[in-house]
């Protein structure tokens, strides 16, 4: 899915700019739960997604010049499960194609990633895969929510190392720019839930792998099934984690930062990002527009 998030107070104004400055002031979402990087569930396809960013390009819904190549642009990429569950569900997919599976996804994630940077994004961050085998989907009765699922953990690994492989390449292509950076949510995930694990003993806190949610219908949490304290909970439902799961991700990924300087002014944008949606999604963050002398602001 795609969010386009403009800066707050100024905007190039290019063509229908205007226009979007007026009735989209904050950017456009074109969020679409259950997507993935190839067509699953729904058709909207991360390649789907960036065909319809360009679209806005091409039509000066927003300026290339202005809004991205001058301005500090920063793409999100989030490679969510959603591949494997369809691959495995829906495609009824065997574990031996699996790796082969991997392979051509993160292919065309790479594929994609260096597309969105040709139409003028400046910074392109993907995220690894989340420590999906303790998703409360996998941790879920006769578990009891107690041990994670190192088969799905071990999977997600194997995809987060193609993953940076892929962005290394693009990078070395790029001339050795640091155009291309790798979120990595699983390891801060991991470090997040061992926290979390350490304070159980403390009633304010429950195991991080019981989701807080325990009644859901049609995707949407009955108000009855809420836990009573939803601020100490990590996961909010069998998928997703809670804002607070959430923080404690966004503080160890902060920790974990290479390129602090930079990375840090990203990662609160791009967290906040993270807990107001559920799906896989392509997002354009636009952190600040350039006073350049082609871009009229006001």
């Amino acid at each position: 899915m795609l969010i386009l998030e403009i800066g707050h107070g100024t905007s190039g104004v290019h063509g229908k700019n205007l226009m979007a400055k007026q009735y989209f002031p904050q950017g456009l979402n074109f969020a679409l739960g259950g997507s993935g990087v190839f067509p699953s569930w729904k058709n909207d396809s991360l390649t789907v997604q960036i065909d319809q960013f360009e679209q806005l390009l091409k039509e000066n819904v927003y300026s290339r010049q202005c809004d991205l190549e001058y301005s500090s642009s920063v793409a999100l990429v989030s490679s969510g499960p959603n591949d494997y569950t369809f691959y495995s569900v829906a495609k009824k997919g065997s574990k031996d194609g699996l790796p082969a599976f991997t392979k051509g996804l993160v292919k065309q994630l790479a594929a994609d990633l260096q597309r969105i940077n040709r139409l003028g994004v400046k910074k392109v961050v993907v995220a690894t895969l989340p420590v999906i085998g303790c998703l409360p989907l996998h941790t879920i009765p006769p578990n009891s929510y107690q041990n994670c699922d190192e088969e799905s953990n071990k999977n997600a690994r194997i995809h987060n190392k193609l993953l940076l492989k892929a962005v290394k390449k693009l990078n070395t292509d790029d001339g050795k720019k640091s155009t291309f950076v790798v979120l990595d949510l699983y390891n801060a995930m991991v470090s997040a839930i061992d926290q979390f694990r350490k304070r159980a003993a403390n009633t304010e806190y429950k195991n991080p792998l019981q989701p807080c949610c325990s009644k859901i219908v049609d995707f949407k949490c009955l108000a009855e099934g809420v836990c009573p304290n939803p601020k100490s909970s990590f996961f909010f439902d069998l998928a997703h984690p809670s804002d607070n799961g959430w923080n404690a991700i966004f503080f160890i990924s902060a920790m974990f930062s290479q390129q602090r300087s930079k990375s840090l002014r990203m990662l609160p944008s791009i967290f906040s990002i993270f807990r107001s949606t559920k799906s896989q999604t392509l997002y354009i963050v636009h952190l600040r527009v350039s006073s350049h002398d082609d871009c009229i602001q006001f």
